[in-house]
């Protein structure tokens, strides 16, 4: 996974200086990326919540400065108005930028009723790898580990390949995981899994199958029982209206996951 060029996306609101660290993090650890500050301001003067369109050139001064004192050294800003996921799908296309960082703003009424985000539709709607950080996620704590969901697919082979280039980037450990249906053969669920580690003879890499009807579910608890820094996933395998109406399992990590989400969009919808 090639990691030239990271955009933070970026409301300059408290919530999201939870994603500053990761990205310093990956940035230094894959070779001095740039990143890019951007934000989008609405077409609304003021909009609630918002910072105030006056305070807007100190507020990313300032939080570039944060993100140079995290250990990024090659930091831009980037301000347009407009839709917030338009616009950043706009300036991934257009600056040719490899990962896009949001932050999730969520709350116990948020989570309940599954309400939609800026960070979810953007998670949704790119064209590129999405990494979804929590507020209440902690800094990255090297070694990077990712728990990887393997379902076995062409997209889920992308994905084995640029998580696994990403974990060698930052000497990092991945555990491949297959969440086995009841009913399913796990001999050959594990030989399957096998196979795909030993593809990767100089990765640090684990394996497991977890049987559970909760793939979500299944996937959070191995990240706490292997104590994983990240959970890597391919976007839903059905079209992109259907994603927008239904979810997939990406969304549902992305609402309760307690550590950073990376999601790998699906070919199919670039078509």
């Amino acid at each position: 996974m090639k990691l030239d060029h990271i955009v933070v996306a970026s409301d300059l609101t408290p919530a999201a200086e939870h994603c500053y660290p990761h990205a310093a993090y990956l940035a230094s650890s894959a070779g001095h990326a740039l990143i890019t500050l951007l934000h989008v301001q609405p077409d609304a003067a003021n909009p609630p919540g918002a910072v105030p369109v006056e305070d807007i050139p100190y507020a990313i001064t300032s939080d570039a400065n944060t993100l140079r004192l995290e250990g990024a050294d090659r930091v831009e800003t980037a301000i347009k108005i407009g839709d917030a996921t338009t616009e950043v799908n706009r300036f991934v296309e257009s600056a040719s930028v490899d990962l896009v960082i949001v932050a999730k703003h969520s709350g116990p009424i948020a989570r309940a009723l599954k309400l939609g985000s800026t960070a979810k539709r953007i998670m949704r709607t790119s064209s590129v790898p999405v990494l979804v950080v929590h507020k209440t996620d902690g800094p990255p704590q090297p070694p990077a580990h990712f728990v990887l969901g393997v379902d076995h697919t062409e997209r889920s082979d992308r994905l084995i390949d640029e998580v696994m280039s990403l974990a060698q980037a930052l000497a990092g450990k991945v555990t491949l995981v297959t969440v086995a249906e009841p009913g399913a053969d796990p001999k050959e669920l594990v030989d399957a899994l096998e196979a795909k580690r030993a593809a990767y003879p100089d990765q640090e890499t684990d394996a497991r199958v977890v049987p559970s009807k909760n793939i979500e579910a299944a996937l959070r608890q191995t990240a706490v029982e292997v104590e994983a820094s990240m959970i890597a996933v391919a976007a839903s395998g059905k079209g992109l209206l259907d994603r927008l109406l239904v979810g997939s399992t990406s969304d549902e990590l992305a609402d309760e996951a307690a550590i950073p989400v990376l999601v790998m969009p699906d070919e199919q919808d670039e078509e």
